[in-house]
């Protein structure tokens, strides 16, 4: 983001602005996945994983609802893998 500003603002507009483009993709169902696509990849460059895993479950959610489930997989399987998240049962073998 070419911003005339510190590391930490870039960080924070960015993670504001994956959060505007997710609000915004799931008000708008048939274009939504640039919004959430923008948002996702705002939210890497702020290094917000909470925001990065929010856009991803709104485009996989779209995914799922035009019928292609199994891109919508696909989509929450690179981002798990990209921001370097634990399986769900990893975490849940964790908590034992």
């Amino acid at each position: 983001m070419e911003v005339p500003a510190t590391e930490t603002v870039k960080a924070q507009l960015a993670a504001a602005l994956a959060e505007l483009h997710t609000i915004a993709g799931w008000f708008c169902h048939d274009v939504g996945t640039g919004h959430f696509t923008r948002a996702l990849w705002l939210a890497g460059e702020a290094g917000d994983t909470y925001g990065a895993a929010y856009a991803s479950w709104g485009a996989g959610a779209t995914l799922v609802r035009s019928g292609h489930p199994n891109d919508a997989l696909k989509l929450f399987q690179s981002v798990q893998v990209r921001i370097r998240l634990r399986p769900l049962s990893a975490a849940l073998e964790s908590t034992d």
